[in-house]
């Protein structure tokens, strides 16, 4: 059997899309549109990697596990909760959970400490969904979600079928954070070193995890606004790099779109 993995390490990565593609129409939407926004929540490792070949309720979890290593991993699943349900607060106040309990019992672990946590904030509704299903509402339904959380499996998948919503890859910024909300901010894509000095990169992900940075480790809200604001407006006056150029807009370069939001926040 293999070990349990612990770490201290969330991932956060924000869909708040600032630019969508309307109701089947191919358009963008400009600011005061349907916005999409919806926060992808998930643990930073596989979280109980020595039981993912097997399948067993809670209470066999527990006979199979070590106590030691039982309480790490429901440790694990409380801290990354805690942090979904706070972010709830500061949004529309709706978590969802993502599981794949009726295959992956292991999963029932996550769901039932989920259930257990749920009354201490009573402010925030919590919601289950199952790994596939949740795939498909992202394509069907995507505002339906505000904050989603789930495993680093399941994460990994989900958010990146998430940032096609917004019409590319290059417009998600991400924080990777340990519980005093300190860590690795960068887009959610990487360092995409096929393109790298071509100048052609969207640097919209790196610049909107720079407003991440100001609001969960700073506590600086109103200035990580500003950044967003710059970002719509600049979105709202058509310019694009090429990932998400369209028709009728004005395809710029890496530099050309960094300076635009420079302009917008001034």
């Amino acid at each position: 059997m293999r070990d349990v993995i612990s770490a201290d390490m969330w991932e956060a990565i924000n869909t708040s899309a600032l630019t969508l593609r309307g109701d089947g129409d191919g358009s963008w939407m400009a600011p005061g549109g349907p916005y999409l926004s919806c926060q992808y929540v998930k643990e930073r490792v596989a979280l109980i990697a020595g039981l993912a070949d097997r399948t067993m309720l809670r209470d066999e979890a527990k006979a199979f596990l070590d106590a030691g290593s039982f309480m790490e991993s429901a440790d694990m699943v409380l801290r990354i909760l805690r942090v979904a349900f706070a972010a709830a607060r500061n949004r529309s106040r709706k978590v969802c959970s993502v599981d794949k309990m009726n295959v992956l019992e292991t999963t029932q672990l996550w769901r039932d400490i989920a259930d257990e946590m749920a009354p201490e904030y009573p402010d925030v509704s919590l919601s289950h969904m199952l790994v596939d299903n949740c795939a498909m509402q992202l394509v069907r339904n995507p505002r339906q979600f505000d904050v989603v959380v789930t495993g680093n499996i399941f994460g990994d998948i989900l958010s990146d079928e998430a940032s096609m919503l917004t019409g590319s890859i290059g417009m998600l910024p991400s924080a990777s954070l340990d519980e005093k909300n300190k860590g690795l901010y960068e887009p959610s894509h990487g360092s995409a070193p096929d393109i790298a000095g071509k100048g052609v990169a969207n640097p919209l992900a790196t610049i909107l995890s720079a407003a991440m940075m100001l609001r969960y480790t700073f506590g600086l809200e109103e200035q990580a606004q500003r950044v967003e604001n710059a970002v719509k407006k600049v979105l709202a006056q058509g310019y694009r790099t090429g990932d998400i150029y369209e028709r009728g807009t004005n395809k710029v370069g890496t530099k050309e779109m960094g300076d635009a939001v420079l302009a917008a926040l001034a």
